[in-house]
């Protein structure tokens, strides 16, 4: 029985202020507030010795609520000129959140960043935020969502950050399969649209968080086909209609299948109580080194923490 280990939690999700985090959960999550100083004290009673915080910015829902407020009596030629305005908002915040996560990661060795970009982005602001990121600030990787942001992972426009992540040799880590929360389109969950992405650049590091829940066979079907897809396990212990012991059995079954030195402890904190999921993770009929593999050998060779 594995007792004393280094665990790694390879997905959480960080904000600057208790409000902004409050706003982000909403009504969802256990009671956390998803600040930095929360989290160490998260992380110091879990036994977490690392964390990589896989932030993003919702633009696509950001802009939506720009644009809802339109009169009616706008001209055309008014709207187009307040919806750039909105979409260069908000890509001034995704850099302050990008450069955020960053200089929190370099404050708090404990700490990695993941940052994002968006479709919005010309080609040649995607390449230099990702350059400025992570070859000045220290970022390990990037963090998209397609269904938050309402774009196909194969959507031509992400190319250049696909290309530019490759050429630097940091993971991409997607969302991928169910998504929960209320008010999001589902187009964009499903896991086989990763195809695309796996076989146009063989050398990227494609992380699928929640190992694609709700798509587990498709998961399955994409490791054995791609190398170069890994997984999280960000999530998928909170289904519903399902006991925890037939649970547990459905996890480790796609665990086998694809193999635990392909495959990440994440948690998606602050929605969710990483002890809850490390004791879920050691209660598993796996063996030790798999356990291993996946509490933290793994994270630390994909993230070069």
């Amino acid at each position: 029985m594995i007792q004393d280990i280094m665990i790694i939690d390879a997905h959480v999700h960080t904000y600057p202020s208790k409000k902004i985090g409050q706003q982000a959960l909403g009504s969802y999550g256990y009671g956390c507030s998803g600040t930095i100083d929360n989290l160490e004290e998260v992380m110091q009673k879990a036994n977490i010795s690392h964390a990589v915080m896989a932030n993003f910015l919702p633009i696509q829902e950001m802009k939506k609520a720009g644009i809802s407020k339109f009169s009616n009596h706008m001209s055309l030629e008014h709207k187009a000129a307040v919806t750039q305005e909105i979409e260069n908002k908000m890509l001034a915040r995704l850099e302050r959140k990008n450069r955020w996560t960053c200089e929190s990661a370099r404050e708090n060795a404990r700490l990695s960043a993941l940052i994002s970009v968006d479709i919005l982005q010309r080609p040649e602001e995607m390449i230099k935020e990702l350059e400025q990121k992570i070859l000045t600030l220290g970022a390990k990787g990037i963090k998209l969502h397609p269904i938050a942001n309402e774009c196909s992972p194969a959507d031509k426009r992400l190319w250049p950050a696909y290309m530019k992540a490759q050429d630097l040799g940091v993971p991409v880590l997607f969302h991928a399969g169910v998504n929960e929360l209320p008010n999001y389109n589902r187009r964009y969950e499903g896991v086989m649209q990763f195809e695309d992405v796996a076989k146009s650049f063989p050398s990227l590091t494609i992380v699928l968080a929640h190992l694609g829940k709700g798509y587990y066979e498709d998961s399955v079907k994409v490791a054995a086909k791609y190398p170069n897809i890994f997984f999280d396990t960000s999530t998928c212990f909170a289904e519903r209609n399902i006991s925890n012991e037939d649970l547990k059995t459905k996890i480790v079954n796609i665990i086998k299948r694809i193999g635990a030195q392909r495959i990440m402890f994440g948690t998606d904190w602050p929605w969710f109580d990483p002890n809850y999921e490390i004791e879920i993770i050691k209660s598993l009929d796996l063996s030790n080194e798999e356990k291993l593999m996946i509490f933290s050998r793994n994270a630390k060779r994909i993230y070069k923490i």
